[in-house]
């Protein structure tokens, strides 16, 4: 379906058209006097009137309703009729106060538009370049001094806490050293023997701990190029968790 786009002498025709009907209803709504209004094209150029293009069209609607006040405020005045005095009309319901309500719609809806419109047009702040990692460390050493000041934490944890990568083990034995450590002011992280292969290996690890026999000398070499502590445990589970252990207490 072909969208329909007004011409210049169109949308003239159209605005012109639509003084008249502010003239003839000064109470309604521009969604309906754009409606009217059109009703000057040919029926194969009106359009559907929606919401955005009441918006689109607000300056030329609002020139439209105070040209055709000021020439309801021209017009010469009748000479005063005196008649017998009659009951005031009774308000319908179903109009002035239909009508009343879609004109408070139809400005909210304006409102909320011109907001929109308004946020969409605000350039963006420029915050610059910013180290978000260099950022959280400052940001987390100085809550681990203040909280030991205030007696929250303990004094151990103003130490860096590390992180330390362990390759080889099976997803049980990861679990019990994981148990085991959880306590501790240290964050593990376990890689399978193939994981090592693929995986990335990340760049904040301080140490890694490398179950020799299950990890192929390839795997070292991508862990070695990145960890700048890795040590090899020849032994099982009892000989890993007395490497990290002096690796805790010694840093090395």
């Amino acid at each position: 379906m072909t969208r329909t786009v007004w011409t210049n002498e169109e949308k003239t025709a159209v605005f012109a058209s639509m003084i008249d009907v502010f003239i003839e209803q000064p109470l309604t709504t521009n969604r309906t006097a754009m409606h009217h209004a059109q009703n000057v094209l040919t029926k194969d150029r009106r359009v559907k009137i929606t919401d955005q293009r009441v918006h689109t069209y607000k300056a030329r609607i609002e020139e439209a309703r105070t040209t055709a006040k000021a020439r309801v405020k021209n017009l010469p005045k009748p000479a005063p009729v005196v008649a017998e005095p009659v009951p005031p009309p009774q308000l319908r319901n179903d109009t002035d106060i239909g009508v009343l309500f879609a004109a408070l719609v139809d400005r909210l809806v304006e409102q909320v538009l011109d907001k929109v419109e308004a946020r969409m047009r605000r350039p963006e702040p420029d915050y610059g370049h910013v180290d978000y990692d260099a950022e959280y460390a400052k940001r987390n050493a100085e809550f681990r001094r203040a909280s030991v000041d205030g007696g929250w934490l303990p004094e151990s944890y103003t130490k860096p806490r590390p992180y330390i990568l362990v390759v080889g083990l099976l997803d049980s034995q990861a679990s019990m050293v994981a148990t085991q450590y959880r306590k501790q002011n240290v964050d593990l992280l376990f890689y399978t023997a193939d994981e090592a292969k693929s995986r990335a290996i990340p760049k904040g690890c301080n140490a890694a701990f490398l179950m020799t026999k299950f990890i192929s000398h390839a795997a070292q070499d991508r862990v070695r190029a990145v960890v700048p502590v890795v040590k090899l445990v020849n032994s099982g589970m009892h000989s890993l968790s007395q490497e990290i252990d002096r690796f805790l207490e010694e840093g090395t």
